[in-house]
């Protein structure tokens, strides 16, 4: 069975936590949406595809 892995996106633009379900941004851990591997890597992606020098986005591996 595959594990699934768990992220977190954190915004350094907005500088704070994508909340779930894309919803805003807080600057709690505990309100942060979690979200797959890839779909984490897409919004990344999508965020920095104009600023790779310097990212608005981060993915941040979702730790218990």
């Amino acid at each position: 069975m595959k594990k699934i892995s768990k992220w977190l996106i954190w915004s350094i633009e907005h500088n704070g936590w994508w909340k779930p379900s894309y919803h805003g941004y807080t600057k709690l851990r505990s309100e942060a949406g979690i979200y797959s591997y890839d779909e984490a890597l897409s919004i990344v992606e999508g965020a920095n595809i104009n600023n790779k020098d310097i990212p608005n986005e981060a993915m941040i591996k979702f730790v218990d």
